[in-house]
């Protein structure tokens, strides 16, 4: 039977290689699914609790003296898509700080029909705030200061962006693509590192595994490496062994066969020469050691046929 020596099949390299890169496309995979699917929502929670914790600063610092500055450093500490506007109870605006000209259109804050609606839901609730969410924007309205009989002074809008920037999406994406590369990078490098640790003594047992198959008992397999593979070379050099301890057993086996042998077929050849030669010894007596030799030379040869049956 000819074995077929198909090279085409993957090495453990390969197989390693391939298993890391799958890997890493999985994860990248989920990644782009989160931005995909999730970060909308993730970043809307985000926005609105920075959002939550802004209009209470504003709210407890809105009588400052310094307000037009305190509502910058609010509005560069919590970056971009965020319009702050503070008017004063009527509707009167006392400062208005937009981080991107995108975020409100021209006139937003000067719709006093839309400014008087909100005032009213805001009065109209507990905590003198209303918070609603149209599309993308998140809004607040609270009234804040402290009047005469605890009357609030002022009126604060706070719009919010909840929609991810473009330059984040970009970001997102830019990123992606960096950890595709680093992620086929670092599967090359550990299919590489992790190859070399498993299958160069694999490869090592091949060529020693080579060496046996032409009866070469002296080879030793190196037990080092990984636990199954140390556990497999163990277990080679106890067969090369006991295939050793076999391989003289039998030497020592045909030796004597073959003294054993060759004493009955000498005493045979011997006496049936004589008896060729010289007929007067054409006796019983030397007919006699003939049929002995050949009756031993059958049992022996009977032996043999028994130690074969047995080992097969």
């Amino acid at each position: 039977m000819i074995k077929r020596n198909d090279n085409r099949r993957p090495s453990i390299r390969t197989r390693i290689f391939i298993s890391m890169l799958a890997l890493c496309l999985v994860l990248i995979l989920f990644i782009w699914a989160f931005e995909a699917l999730l970060l909308r929502s993730v970043y809307e929670i985000v926005k609105t609790s920075s959002s939550d914790r802004l209009a209470k600063e504003i709210s407890h610092n809105v009588e400052r003296d310094d307000l037009e500055g305190f509502l910058e450093g609010l509005g560069n500490e919590y970056r971009h898509d965020i319009a702050i506007a503070v008017f004063d109870i009527d509707g009167v605006p006392k400062d208005i700080f937009i981080s991107d000209p995108s975020i409100v259109s021209d006139g937003y804050f000067e719709n006093d029909a839309r400014l008087n609606e909100w005032r009213a839901l805001a009065m109209e609730s507990e905590d003198l705030t209303y918070k609603t969410k149209l599309d993308s924007e998140l809004i607040y309205v609270m009234l804040a200061g402290s009047g005469n009989e605890g009357a609030p002074t002022h009126l604060i809008v706070l719009n919010a962006s909840i929609d991810p920037p473009p330059i984040t999406k970009m970001a997102f994406n830019t990123l992606l693509i960096f950890m595709l590369i680093f992620a086929i990078l670092i599967s090359v490098l550990m299919s590489f590192v992790i190859a070399r640790n498993i299958s160069a003594p694999i490869s090592s047992m091949g060529k020693k595994a080579k060496s046996l198959s032409l009866y070469d008992y002296d080879v030793k397999f190196d037990e080092k490496g990984p636990r199954e593979i140390e556990e497999l070379a163990s277990a080679l050099n106890t067969a090369v062994s006991e295939l050793k301890k076999l391989d003289t057993t039998q030497k020592e086996l045909i030796a004597n066969i073959s003294h054993d042998l060759r004493t009955p077929l000498t005493l045979i050849s011997g006496y049936s020469e004589v008896m060729r030669d010289f007929p007067e010894e054409n006796t019983p007596e030397n007919m006699q050691v003939i049929i002995d030799e050949t009756a031993r030379l059958n049992s022996l040869v009977n032996d043999l046929l028994t130690v074969s049956k047995l080992q097969s």
